[in-house]
């Protein structure tokens, strides 16, 4: 039998940037999903981001 402790699994580490929110920018929240706004072709839009993305002192704001 193998000693499972020997046997390393060399696995791709998928990892998922997760770019945080910043103080300055404007978040809304739109179908109970959260959105920053984001300028695109130079217009105004909501991109949905994650929760983990946004610090809590800002969770708090958007889920009053």
């Amino acid at each position: 039998a193998l000693n499972v402790d020997l046997v390393e699994v060399n696995k791709p580490e998928v990892k998922k940037e997760i770019v945080m929110v910043k103080d300055n920018e404007e978040l809304k929240m739109i179908r109970d999903k959260p959105y920053k706004k984001i300028f695109k072709l130079g217009r105004e839009m909501f991109s949905e981001i994650d929760w983990e993305q946004i610090p809590e002192h800002r969770q708090v704001e958007l889920k009053r």
